[in-house]
Order: C-alpha cells, then structure tokens, then sequence
C-alpha cells in the first residue's frame, strides 16, 4: 500500500492511495468529526477498509474524506 498523493480543503481530504489489483487493506482511523463521510473507501468503526480495483500491478484508489 503506498499514498502517492493528498489534497486538502474546507472540510475535505483526498488521499490518493496505490496497492497491488484486487487487494484490501484495513487502515486504523481516529475519527474527530461525528460527520464524517467517506467515498471510496468504507468506514468501519475504529478504521477504513479500501479495496482496490482488479488489475496488473498497482492499481489507484481515491479516497475522499468530507466532514
């Protein structure tokens, strides 16, 4: 699992992760706003589980964090 990227706003976060095709991976999360959403990964209680496409090497996912 490798962040090649982030973008931040007001209120928004965009991580910009890379993992091999077809994998998931589980990343701990503290969340500091209870109005926290997120697209492209999804929020589990104590962490956010991000699947990756499937795919010849590494494939990109873009997780957006908006509160």
């Amino acid at each position: 699992l490798k962040a090649v990227g982030e973008q931040w706003s007001a209120h928004q976060l965009v991580l910009t992760l890379q993992a091999p095709g077809g994998t998931s991976h589980d990343l701990f999360l503290r969340r500091n706003a209870a109005n926290l959403r997120a697209t492209g990964a999804e929020l589990l209680p104590d962490r956010m589980r991000v699947r990756f496409p499937r795919g010849a090497g590494y494939q990109t996912q873009v997780v957006t964090f908006t509160w």
